[in-house]
Formats: C-alpha cells, sequence, structure tokens
C-alpha cells in the first residue's frame, strides 16, 4: 500500500462518498421508479448522473486502485442499506400525512 498523503485521503473520501451516493441514489430510484413517482425519479436521476461523473474522475486518478476498491466497496455496501432503511422511512411519513 503507498504511503497517503493528505490529497490522497481527500481523494478517497470523495470516493467513499461518490460511491454511497450513487449505490444509495440506484436503489432508492429503484423503489421510487416501482412506486410510479415521475418528478421524484427524474430528479433522482441527476443525482445519479452527477455521483457517477464524480466516481470516474476521482477513480480514474487514485494511488492506491486496490484501496480505492476497498473504499468503494464500504461507499456501496453502506449506501444500499442506507436507501433502504430511508425507503421506509420515507413511505412511513407518506402514510402518516396521505
Amino acid at each position: 500500500m503507498a504511503f497517503l498523503l493528505a490529497n490522497d485521503f481527500q481523494q478517497l473520501a470523495l470516493l467513499f462518498i461518490a460511491t454511497f451516493g450513487n449505490v444509495f441514489l440506484l436503489g432508492f430510484s429503484s423503489q421510487i421508479v416501482r412506486d410510479q413517482k415521475i418528478a421524484l425519479a427524474f430528479t433522482v436521476s441527476w443525482g445519479i448522473t452527477w455521483c457517477q461523473f464524480s466516481f470516474a474522475r476521482i477513480s480514474a486518478t487514485t494511488v492506491d486502485a486496490d484501496l480505492a476498491m476497498f473504499v468503494s466497496g464500504w461507499g456501496g455496501s453502506l449506501g444500499i442499506v442506507s436507501s433502504i432503511l430511508f425507503y421506509r422511512w420515507y413511505q412511513a411519513r407518506g402514510k402518516r400525512y396521505g
């Protein structure tokens, strides 16, 4: 593993955020498309595009590919679990007010 500088740590943190956001939004999008929430799906799609673009830009310049894969794996795993929990909250909130 290469010695990490502050800039490398920032890259890995951004990679984690981009991966987390991408998988979170993909999971949420899957559920709202199923529910036919068109305007929300349109908006979430822009977020997915931004996260995927950011991931591609950041991952292309990382110092340590293995570490980047590890960080991305954690970001994606936590992103999908968070998406499921968020959607449960979102659905419960909708039933309470709708």
